[in-house]
């Protein structure tokens, strides 16, 4: 995701770089898993804002201010359906990768205590989950949303995994 063409109503790609890397794949019949949808530490806040507002009309903050019973529902319609676009895309794009990271890395570093940089936060500690946009927007259970939304979007037979690293630490095993 490079942006959002707001003249349009489109959510823009680059795919050079990824496109180099299935293309050769392909090309010496290799097996090509996608690497990441859904990640922490890249979150398109900005575009995906920006696609929520072009969909409602008015900014975020003027529709929660006219809306505030409905706010989180309307934003996590339209996250959904801006998840659905991209993993649409994405299937579209590379029809022929056997298997998807769709989540990575959805739990905090619990092995971690503040104040060290990186530590969970309380709230990340108490639900063992990342408090990523992910998680704002689409609420505590948003993995099963993001699952779901993979599967209905990606090419049938596409094999759907979870990513996570640390596994050798009880607390992020347990989480």
């Amino acid at each position: 995701i490079s942006g959002y063409d707001e003249k349009n109503h489109e959510i823009e790609y680059n795919f050079s770089e990824s496109d180099k890397v299935y293309t050769y794949a392909m090309e010496h019949g290799k097996n090509a898993r996608g690497h990441t949808l859904v990640w922490h530490k890249h979150e398109p806040k900005k575009v995906l804002d920006k696609y929520i507002e072009d969909s409602l009309g008015c900014t975020l903050d003027e529709y929660k201010e006219k809306h505030p019973d409905e706010f989180f529902e309307k934003r996590k319609e339209l996250t959904k359906d801006f998840l659905e676009s991209y993993m649409k895309k994405m299937g579209e794009q590379y029809p022929n990768c056997y298997c998807w990271d769709v989540l990575n890395e959805i739990v905090p570093e619990l092995e971690k205590y503040p104040p060290q940089e990186g530590a969970p936060t309380e709230e990340e500690r108490k639900d063992g989950l990342r408090h990523s946009m992910w998680y704002e927007y689409l609420g505590e259970e948003f993995y099963i949303d993001v699952l779901e939304i993979a599967r209905k979007n990606l090419p049938e037979d596409t094999k759907l995994f979870y990513n996570e690293f640390g596994e050798q630490h009880p607390e992020k095993r347990q989480a």
